[in-house]
C-alpha cells in the first residue's frame, strides 16, 4: 500500500488528533495571514501619505532677501520684480532630465482675467459661490475686476500641484502644457454653464482697473483662448471672492497670459513645483537640485517641508513595527508548538513504524506517510484561514488604522497643507483658491487579504510543517526496526 493512501487512512480514523492538528494549523495561519495583510495595508499607508503630502518640492525666488528684488514703473504705479534670472520650462526640463528620481515639473503663475465671448460682447457666467473675503467683495461689486476669474499660467498642468496632488482630476481632453498655444483648461461646471466643450473658443482680458494703472487701453489686452480639457475639483475650495474659485479657473500658458499682461513671459515663472518618484529621496533630490548652475547662488530657494509626512506616518510606522512583530511571532511560535506536537505523534507510533519497518517498508516511505498526513491536514487548515482572515484583517485594519487617523494632528506653512481636526487646508498662493480635503482619507485605505499574502502563507506554512515532521522523525530515523521494538519492550 502506498505511503499516501496509508495517511489517508489514518487521518480518516484518528478523526480526534486530525481535528486537533487542523485547529493549530488553523489558528496559526489566521494570525499570521491577518497580521502580513494588516503590515502590507499599513505600509500601503505610509506610501499614500508620502505621495499625497511629501511628494513635491518647490523652487522659487527668495522672498526673505531683499536684494534680490528692484522696483519698475508700470503706467501710472510700480511694481517689485525678482532681479534674478526667471524660472523658464527650459529650466524645468533640465532639472527633470538631470535629476535622477525626479517624475516631473511645472512652472507656475498666476493673475486674474475676465473670461468673454469670442468678440468680447458679452461675459461668461460664473459658477456662483460665497465670498471668503466679503469687504474685498463690496469694495469691487460695482467693478468689471468682480467678475475676474484666476488664471494659472503652467507649463505642465499634468504636474502641476493642483492635478499632481489630486485635488484637480482631467476628464475631458488633454492637459497644457508650454506648446499649447492658447489651449486652455476649464472646470466641467464652467463649461457646461457657458455651453463650451474641448475645441470650444472664448477670449480673456485684464480688468478695466489694471488696464488703466498700466496705461495701456483694455482691448489691447484681449487674447482669443481654446478649451483643450475639461477638468472636475475633487475638493471643495474657497477664495476670497466667488469668481477665484477653482469652479472658474483656467489654466494656460504663459504665453496667453503674456499676451493679457504684458511682461509675464520676461519675469518667468513665480515659482516651479517637482513630483518625485519616492519622497523619502527629498533630501538627497532637493540637495543636487540647490547645486545646479542655474540656481546656484542666483536667489533661489529650494523648499520640501516633510514636517506633515513625518506627523502622519508616525503612528503608522509604529503600527507597521507591531503587527510585523505579530506575524513574526506567530510563524515562531506556530513552528515551535507544531514541533513539539509532532514530536509526540511520532513517540506514540514509534510501535507502528517499527512494524512497518520489519515488514520491509523503507524510512523513506514511513517518513513520507507522516509528513503527507501533515501537509495535507495543513493545506486545508491553509484554506480555511483564507476567508477567515480576510474577515479578520478587515476588522483588525480599520482598528488600527482608525486610531492611526485620530493621530493626523499636524500645522503646515503657507504654500503646504495645515491638518485640524481631519480636515486640512491646501494652498500655494495667499490669493488662490483654498481646498478643504479629508486629512484621515490619507490613510483610509481597505485591508485585503491578496493572492500575493495567500502564496505567501501556503509556502512558508507548507515549508514549515514539512521541516517540523522531518525534525520529529530524526529519532526513527536513526533506529532500526529491532531497536524500536525493543525499545518498547
Amino acid at each position: 500500500m502506498s505511503f499516501p493512501r496509508r495517511a489517508l487512512l489514518y487521518l480518516a480514523r484518528k478523526r480526534g488528533k486530525t481535528l486537533t492538528l487542523l485547529a493549530l494549523l488553523f489558528v496559526v495561519a489566521v494570525l499570521a495571514l491577518t497580521s502580513w495583510s494588516v503590515r502590507g495595508a499599513a505600509q500601503t499607508a505610509q506610501l499614500n501619505v508620502r505621495q499625497a503630502l511629501g511628494g513635491t518640492f518647490t523652487v522659487e525666488p527668495d522672498s526673505s532677501n531683499m536684494s534680490n528684488w528692484g522696483s519698475s514703473s508700470v503706467g501710472t504705479g510700480s511694481q517689485i520684480t525678482f532681479q534674478g534670472e526667471p524660472l523658464t520650462a527650459d529650466f524645468v526640463r533640465d532639472v527633470v532630465e538631470g535629476v535622477d528620481g525626479v517624475r516631473g515639473g511645472s512652472g507656475s503663475v498666476s493673475n486674474v482675467l475676465i473670461p468673454e465671448t469670442t468678440d468680447g460682447s458679452a461675459a461668461l457666467e460664473l459658477v456662483e459661490g460665497a465670498d471668503g473675503d466679503s469687504s474685498l467683495a463690496a469694495a469691487y461689486a460695482g467693478d468689471d475686476f468682480g467678475r475676474t476669474v484666476q488664471f494659472f499660467a503652467v507649463s505642465d498642468s499634468a504636474f502641476d500641484s493642483y492635478f499632481a496632488n489630486g485635488y484637480l482630476r482631467l476628464v475631458e481632453g488633454e492637459p497644457v502644457t508650454e506648446d499649447s498655444g492658447d489651449g486652455v483648461l476649464v472646470s466641467r461646471e464652467f463649461a457646461e454653464k457657458n455651453g463650451l466643450a474641448v475645441g470650444d473658443e472664448f477670449s480673456v482680458r485684464r480688468a478695466t482697473v489694471h488696464a488703466q494703472m498700466a496705461g495701456i487701453d483694455v482691448e489691447d489686452t484681449r487674447t482669443r483662448v481654446r478649451v483643450a480639457g475639461v477638468f472636475e475639483p475633487t475638493a471643495k475650495s474657497q477664495a476670497d471672492l466667488a469668481s477665484w474659485s477653482m469652479d472658474n479657473a483656467i489654466f494656460g500658458t504663459i504665453s496667453t497670459l503674456d499676451h493679457a499682461r504684458e511682461g509675464t513671459a520676461e519675469q518667468g515663472y513665480d515659482r516651479v513645483t517637482f513630483q518625485v518618484d519616492d519622497p523619502a529621496e527629498l533630501g538627497r533630490i532637493t540637495g543636487e537640485v540647490e547645486g545646479l548652475d542655474a540656481l546656484a547662488g542666483k536667489g533661489y530657494l529650494v523648499s520640501a517641508d516633510t514636517s506633515d509626512v513625518d506627523a502622519v506616518s508616525a503612528p503608522l510606522e509604529n503600527m507597521d513595527r507591531l503587527v510585523t512583530a505579530l506575524a513574526a511571532a506567530s510563524v515562531a511560535v506556530g513552528a515551535v508548538v507544531l514541533y513539539l506536537v509532532l514530536s509526540g505523534r511520532v513517540r506514540d507510533r514509534l510501535h507502528e513504524s517499527g512494524v512497518l519497518l520489519s515488514l520491509g517498508l523503507s524510512r523513506a516511505s514511513v517518513v513520507g506517510q507522516y509528513l503527507c498526513e501533515v501537509l495535507l491536514v495543513a493545506a486545508v487548515a491553509f484554506a480555511l484561514a483564507v476567508p477567515a482572515s480576510s474577515i479578520a484583517a478587515r476588522t483588525m485594519g480599520d482598528a488600527l488604522l482608525g486610531s492611526a487617523s485620530e493621530s493626523v494632528q499636524t500645522g503646515g506653512g503657507d504654500g503646504g497643507v495645515s491638518t485640524a481636526d481631519g480636515v486640512s487646508t491646501v494652498s500655494g498662493d495667499p490669493f488662490a483658491p483654498t481646498f478643504e480635503v479629508d486629512g484621515a482619507s490619507f490613510t483610509d485605505i481597505e485591508v485585503e487579504v491578496g493572492p500575493e499574502s495567500v502564496a505567501a502563507l501556503f509556502g512558508v506554512g507548507l515549508a514549515v510543517s514539512a521541516a517540523a515532521v522531518l525534525l520529529a522523525s530524526l529519532p526513527l530515523r536513526r533506529m532500526g526496526p529491532r531497536e524500536i521494538l525493543s525499545t518498547l519492550s
